[in-house]
């Protein structure tokens, strides 16, 4: 049991070694990807949204070819 407690810190060493490139290639994405939106892109996502709700009511989505809907 001794032997097994001894080798938990050479063994969580190289855990960290083998995780620490992985982790860097995901801060490298996460910093551009998880951005939080700008003002400008609010405005277009409340537009869109808007957009939608305004199809909904009408009942225009009804009109809407397949290839339409996928656009």
């Amino acid at each position: 049991m001794s032997k097994l407690i001894a080798k938990i810190p050479s063994m969580a060493q190289g855990i960290v070694a083998s995780s620490r490139p992985k982790l860097n290639k995901f801060m490298y994405y996460a910093k551009v990807e998880l951005v939080p939106p700008t003002p400008a892109e609010v405005g277009e996502a409340v537009k869109g949204f808007q957009q939608i709700l305004n199809s909904a009511k009408t009942g225009k989505w009804k009109q809407l070819t397949v290839k339409g809907r996928m656009a």
